[in-house]
């Protein structure tokens, strides 16, 4: 027993300030044995805390923003009996502890930022990744042929020949010889004269030295200098090399022997998003002969490092390392990788630096928490404050300079040797948008209202100056100064008075204090709108602002004029009442007026309209009040003309305007030249738009034998009277055997059509037979009692038999109770009838 408590004091001595207490005491004791022990040696809890490295506050802070109570850990800060720290030892302590995380090693100007748990508070610039690209991933995808080697002009003197290149030798001199060499599979060209000469692997300049010599043992002219030789390219010979690992197409590829690394990444469409950008490898016979950084080429347009590959060699991209994102207040935000030593300085300086409205104060860091450090039930990501100073320097080119040991100065800044991380997502804060400090506002009655910098010892004379000075009609009985209160951030008013005249001295010349808003008032802002108003006669009737001095001429010309057929003798004018007593709304005035209020000159070519006389202009001007409301009054009896039209079987069918109010149907007929002898009056229509009245009934054969009587009817404006050419047949349709045109008949009846049509159908119903006349009016077969009346169908009628509706089969019982009691109905009217 007395070992076994040895052991675990010695485990909690070694883990006191190294693991979370939840993971000791669910992996090395019991949960019970730890409380025990701890209540038993409280001083672990105090040694816990002060290797915590927080202050008093923070602890509290952590505390209280993981839910638990501020001062559940205070008997361990403060210290106190042991008898009482041994109370004080609970599961929740325990459970508290685990938020002590340990100190940890940091760069100076680094500072960790408490996580909380709960409700998540926004920062100032949030690490947001979705939709960030990878930088670099886009610049392969988009494959063209302008991405392949150059297969035309001379190749590099370093070019080593292979077998497969075609070469031209040109001989000029003494002799003249051209010749086409092929490079062998064993790496021979044939010169005739010459012989076999070796070139694989010779690069163009060892080439020359090479065919000096030989051509110089055949032609004397090559020593002498008498006779020349050129050799150069013809066709390349082509490569096959392999790209494999994590690039989008992986294979093998058969490229032009001057083709790079590049061209062999653009050929197969570039790392993919697990693809190592900073770390490229060219494989040679099993081993790495090279390495290709991408983001020497991609930032800085250098491919020192992208040699030319050869036969059989493997470009073989791995998976990438460490990546981190950048957003915010950066040139390019984008995942960026980065190579072993690098830091947050080379992370900002490949997204192209700080922008000019960055905040330049700090750099968020948001991390992900390791596993092993990792608390249930708390955010898996802290975020880390990493502090910038003002620097002393800055580049030639105004975005970076050494800043020391591990440092670098970005923008005037010192970006501290801060270690990056795999998963870090870094925010670069922006600059609000508007000025923050030492800032006034006005706004108001001045020339140029808006926010102006505060100057040490600003007065309010000063910031009217700086805003061009007050307006005309400026309220000079008060202006209001919205005083921020620091302690509370609540805004308080200030009056002043402002001078009567701007070269007058200010009455109260305020100082004035940072974030503070003057509003200088204008005497038009507390007037109320004053309009006037005019219709009738007028080109464009409405209200319109009242003007001082405004007149019934100037109100005039607003509406553009008056209308043909005003009356221009007199307008009436309401005007609001000087006492409203007895409920008086307005007041009537009628004001003369002229030939003047037609705006035209004597001898205009654009005349007057027939119509009354206008009276000689000298009518005196009448002047407006607020709210008149003017009503141009029109001529009597003055309207443009009327028109109606006939149509249909007359002398003279069309539109006519109509020459009195009272014209009727039978002066339309005469004026249309009569009727044809084709004519059928008695089916002529009238449709009457007037009301939307439609079809009238009218009698044309009355009103012609009876002009001015009771059928002939006056005209209303858009009437149209049709009169239909004589139709000798009436038409039979609907329920019926043979629907068809019968001729008609005079003084034929209904049944007489209908039986030439076949007689009724067996679904016919006979009770609600109807006619439509050719005038458009319609009448219906009507029974009362053993009585029936039936239309007489007319030339040119319709009849129509309607279909019986589907209705329950024929009751009997019922029928003949119908029957009784129409029976005893006739026996009760004969009985009244014949009583004495």
């Amino acid at each position: 027993m007395r070992i076994e408590r040895f052991s675990m004091l010695a485990g909690w001595a070694a883990l006191v300030c190294a693991a979370p207490w939840s993971s000791i005491s669910a992996q090395a004791v019991p949960q019970a044995q730890v409380q025990q022990f701890i209540q038993q040696n409280p001083e672990l809890v105090r040694q816990r805390i002060q290797a915590s490295g927080l202050t008093p506050d923070q602890i509290r802070a952590r505390l209280e923003a993981a839910g638990y109570s501020r001062t559940l850990l205070d008997p361990f800060i403060a210290g106190g009996p042991e008898t009482a720290l041994q109370a004080a030892v609970n599961e929740e302590v325990l459970r508290a502890l685990d938020l002590l995380a340990p100190p940890q090693v940091r760069p100076e100007g680094v500072q960790p930022v408490p996580v909380e748990s709960g409700p998540e508070r926004a920062p100032a610039a949030e690490a947001r990744t979705e939709g960030l690209e990878i930088f670099g991933l886009n610049v392969f995808r988009g494959r063209t042929t302008q991405f392949q080697p150059l297969l035309s002009g001379p190749v590099p003197p370093n070019y080593r020949i292979g077998p497969g290149d075609v070469m031209v030798l040109v001989i000029t001199g003494d002799v003249e010889f051209v010749h086409e060499l092929s490079v062998t599979r064993e790496g021979f060209i044939v010169i005739p004269q010459v012989g076999q000469v070796f070139v694989n692997g010779l690069t163009m300049e060892q080439l020359n030295e090479l065919l000096r010599r030989r051509l110089g043992q055949a032609y004397s002219g090559i020593r002498t200098g008498t006779t020349r030789f050129d050799v150069t390219i013809a066709r390349l010979r082509t490569n096959q090399v392999y790209v494999i690992g994590e690039v989008a197409q992986p294979g093998a590829y058969q490229l032009a022997s001057v083709a790079t690394v590049l061209n062999a990444l653009y050929a197969a469409g570039g790392p993919t998003e697990r693809g190592n950008f900073r770390d490229i490898q060219v494989r040679r016979q099993g081993q790495i002969v090279a390495r290709l950084d991408l983001y020497d080429y991609l930032l800085r347009g250098a491919t020192d490092d992208d040699i030319v590959l050869e036969q059989g060699d493997v470009v073989f991209v791995p998976v990438h390392g460490v990546r981190a994102a950048v957003t915010g207040a950066v040139i390019r935000p984008a995942i960026y990788e980065l190579q072993p030593g690098e830091t947050l300085s080379d992370l900002v300086r490949a997204a192209g630096g700080f922008r000019a409205t960055a905040a330049l104060n700090r750099i968020s860091v948001y991390r992900i928490v390791p596993p092993e450090r990792r608390v249930p039930g708390s955010p898996p990501r802290v975020v880390v404050d990493v502090r910038l100073e003002p620097g002393t320097e800055t580049g030639r080119d105004g975005s970076a300079a050494p800043a020391g040991p591990g440092g670098v100065r970005l923008r005037g800044v010192q970006v501290p040797p801060f270690e990056i991380e795999d998963g870090d997502s870094v925010v670069v804060d922006f600059l609000p948008i508007r000025a923050s400090r030492n800032f006034v506002d006005i706004k108001g009655n001045v020339y140029l209202p808006g926010r102006y910098g505060l100057e040490p010892g600003m007065r309010l004379s000063r910031l009217i100056e700086l805003a061009g000075g007050l307006r005309p009609a400026t309220y000079a009985g008060r202006a209001h100064i919205e005083r921020l209160n620091l302690a509370d951030s609540t805004r308080f008013l200030v009056e002043v008075a402002l001078p009567e005249d701007s070269i007058q001295p200010y009455p109260e010349d305020i100082a004035l204090q940072e974030y503070d808003i003057v509003t200088i008032y204008g005497r038009e802002e507390f007037r109320n709108e004053r309009t006037v108003s005019i219709g009738g006669m007028v080109n464009r009737p409405g209200t319109y602002p009242y003007r001082n001095g405004m007149t019934l001429r100037d109100l005039v010309m607003m509406a553009r004029g008056l209308k043909d057929g005003a009356y221009l003798d007199t307008a009436e004018i309401s005007r609001l009442p000087a006492d409203r007593s007895g409920g008086t709304l307005a007041i009537k005035l009628r004001v003369p007026m002229d030939s003047s209020y037609l705006f035209e000159p004597e001898g205009s070519t654009y005349p007057r309209l027939p119509g009354l006389p206008a009276p000689k202009s000298g009518a005196p001007e009448v002047p407006l009040e607020p709210f008149d409301h003017v009503l141009i009054l029109p001529q009597p009896e003055w309207e443009l003309q009327r028109t109606v039209s006939i149509e249909g079987e007359v002398k003279f069918p069309g539109p006519y305007a109509l020459l009195k109010k009272d014209e009727r149907l039978s002066d339309l007929v005469s004026r249309a030249g009569g009727l044809l002898p084709t004519a059928f009056p008695g089916g002529a229509r009238l449709v009457r738009e007037f009301a939307d009245a439609g079809r009238v009934d009218v009698d044309l054969e009355a009103a012609l034998k009876r002009p001015g009587g009771p059928a002939d009817v006056i005209l209303r404006p858009g009437d149209r009277l049709i009169i239909p050419e004589y139709v000798a047949t009436v038409r039979v349709e609907g329920a019926v055997n043979s629907p068809t045109s019968v001729l008609y008949r005079p003084g034929a009846g209904l049944d007489y059509y209908i039986a030439n049509a076949g007689g009724y159908a067996r679904n016919a119903d006979k009770g609600r037979v109807h006619v439509r006349y050719a005038n458009g009016s319609a009448r219906v077969k009507s029974r009362f009692l053993f009585f029936t009346s039936s239309p007489e169908p007319g030339p040119g009628s319709v009849i129509t038999v309607p279909v019986k509706p589907e209705g329950e089969p024929f009751n009997p019982t019922q029928f003949f109770a119908s029957l009784a009691q129409i029976a005893a109905s006739v026996v009760a009217i004969i009985v009244v009838a014949t009583r004495p």
